[in-house]
């Protein structure tokens, strides 16, 4: 490495973001200048815990699975922020699913076809080991910097897999935004495979942080505490010569690389892209995503899901999920997935309080004091063509890392925070082995 310190730029302070300044801090040390940029006024991203009445909420991500075998980079943070990490459903209450007035125990009791089938163990039997093998094969994929194109990854859940399989699993990801589609089956691409239908779930692996998961970043983040700047906004970035400046609503800077954690639309937007770049980034889209936190009356599970939302054509701008964190507290987070990014705060929680009444039989009891926190970008996704005409080989060949820039958020991973902490962290080391 050169004497000269190089100066590196990090975009975020989410998962990404945390776990690219670590990867440069354990490998380099003060060997380099770095400065991790955060629009917001703390250290999280996506990870958003507010307090009230001296108990944590998750208004962002907050189900972590835990990993009983082998820990990876993510579970080793894990142990060095010291959290203390709680069994999601210690309280013994259960999640539960809403459809036509009626409440179920499971997706296979929802689906009443595939309960009483006499195929249902044998898809159970064929589908269950494809679904382990294909996640395994995926997540090795994305350990050797690869991305799937083969059609099977392409492919909708539905298409690989008998329907009450895709019900018990892939509900979660068109709930929560992916794959924008008029189909009514609303089945995503295999490759967004996400934490709710992870295949560890089947084991009831998943664990909660007492104290927020926000907390891991800030106590993560406390090592190079002096190179983060809360607050300070990257409205653009431009290649300068062998350099890149960045500037923000503060001033400009140049650095010699940039990491832009954010997820992919929005960091495509910061820079100045050519013709045929601007024709490799525009299939990527988002959906626009708000979590509503309000009391609710006639809710006790600690989750509940509105089927006939989920799983309908029309299901933009309703009441998909309900968590309930605490057992004796009245409040709850609601996730809605919106029609118009515009719709002002007022009108989505009147929205959400008729879809809350109409399909959980719950009702806000306070609408003043809801809140609407909004996730402009919180979901990248690609249509299943794209994947199979080979989307990721075309990124990784003409933008990826060109510039001085490398693209590590939201849509070139599994959406959870492990895996978007393990991908960054190992993406970063890898990158700048071959720069430094």
């Amino acid at each position: 490495m050169m004497g000269i310190k190089k100066r590196i730029a990090i975009i975020g302070s989410g998962a990404s973001g945390i776990a690219a300044a670590r990867s440069i801090s354990h490998i380099y040390g003060d060997q380099v200048d770095l400065t991790l940029f955060e629009k917001n006024d703390y250290i999280g991203g996506k990870s958003r815990t507010t307090m009230i009445d001296g108990r944590n909420y998750e208004l962002g991500s907050g189900l972590i699975i835990s990993s009983p075998l082998k820990k990876t980079v993510f579970h080793k943070a894990l142990d060095e922020a010291n959290v203390t990490l709680e069994n999601a459903r210690k309280d013994k209450r259960g999640i539960v699913y809403y459809s036509g007035g009626k409440v179920y125990k499971s997706p296979d009791e929802y689906n009443v076809k595939a309960l009483f089938s006499t195929k249902r163990l044998f898809r159970y039997v064929r589908d269950v080991p494809i679904f382990v093998f294909r996640q395994l094969q995926f997540d090795l994929m994305i350990k050797l910097n690869r991305h799937p194109h083969s059609r099977y990854f392409a492919m909708p859940l539905d298409k690989n897999y008998g329907l009450w399989f895709v019900n018990r699993f892939a509900f979660g990801m068109q709930g929560f935004g992916y794959a924008d589609t008029s189909d009514s089956k609303l089945c995503p691409a295999t490759y967004y495979y996400h934490q709710y239908f992870d295949f560890r779930m089947l084991f009831k692996l998943s664990v909660i942080v007492k104290e927020g998961t926000q907390t891991i970043w800030e106590r993560l983040a406390a090592e190079f505490k002096e190179d983060i700047s809360l607050g300070t906004t990257v409205t653009s970035l431009e290649k300068q010569g062998s350099q890149v400046l960045v500037n923000t609503d503060k001033g400009s800077e140049k650095f010699d690389y940039v990491i832009n954690t954010l997820a992919l639309p929005t960091a495509f937007a910061l820079s100045t892209l050519s013709q045929s770049e601007e024709e490799i980034t525009k299939h990527v889209k988002c959906n626009p995503y708000v979590t509503v936190m309000a009391e609710l009356a006639n809710m006790n599970n600690i989750g509940s899901f509105n089927m006939d939302t989920i799983t309908a054509s029309n299901r933009l701008g309703e009441a998909m999920f309900v968590y309930k964190r605490y057992a004796d507290s009245a409040i709850c987070t609601i996730n809605v997935v919106l029609k118009d990014e515009n719709t002002d705060d007022e009108t989505i929680i009147d929205h959400t309080a008729a879809s809350l009444e109409e399909g959980f039989g719950a009702t806000m009891v306070d609408k003043k004091s809801a809140q609407v926190v909004r996730w402009k970008d919180y979901f990248s996704y690609l249509e299943g063509e794209q994947i199979s005409d080979g989307w990721f080989e075309e990124f990784e060949n003409e933008i990826q890392a060109k510039h001085g820039i490398l693209y590590i958020g939201s849509g070139l991973h599994f959406e959870s925070l492990e895996q978007s902490y393990n991908y960054s962290y190992k993406r970063v080391k890898d990158f700048l082995a071959k720069q430094l």
